[in-house]
């Protein structure tokens, strides 16, 4: 049988910030052991409320949301849902990073993924500074990380007083 290849629409990758900690991925199936942020191809789509029917690629978000679900468990809001940056790989490949932060998690989370990952809630601070993480990823998401260490810090420093 002959496979066709699937045409590369991009992909979206999504750090999920929350009080309960953020989601990462480890595909332990394919032999990976580093850990991931959720995140995949972005896919067709057939939109429903027009005729005739029209068949687009998913924006962004709707694929952060989509893969975060699909991966994790956890259903994010798509106004909860931005992209902060896009790049382009050296294969040409379009990889847009989404932030989504959360006042909780919504959703049962899995232990396993529907692809055999697992799934775990890191803090940011463990986010940053394991060496068990995807360099790329944390790569991206370091100023995020930082960010929202320093805000943890800002909040623990009031509530002191």
């Amino acid at each position: 049988m002959m496979m066709v290849k699937r045409p590369d629409l991009g992909a979206a990758i999504n750090l999920v910030i929350s009080p309960q900690g953020i989601p990462f991925v480890r595909n332990t199936a394919r032999g990976r052991v580093l850990w991931r942020l959720p995140g995949g191809h972005l896919e067709e789509v057939t939109r429903l409320n027009f005729q005739p029917k029209v068949v687009e690629v998913e924006t962004p978000e709707e694929g952060a949301v989509r893969e975060t679900e699909q991966e994790t468990g956890f259903i994010i809001p798509i106004e909860l849902v931005r992209v902060v940056s896009s790049e382009i790989r050296k294969n040409g490949h379009i990889r847009y990073l989404c932030v989504s932060r959360v006042p909780r998690l919504i959703g049962t989370q899995r232990v396993i993924g529907d692809g055999g990952e697992e799934i775990q809630l890191f803090t940011a601070h463990e986010a940053l500074y394991n060496k068990g993480f995807l360099p790329d990823h944390r790569r991206l998401i370091r100023p995020f990380l930082e960010e929202e260490i320093a805000h943890q810090v800002s909040y623990l420093q009031e509530v002191a007083l």
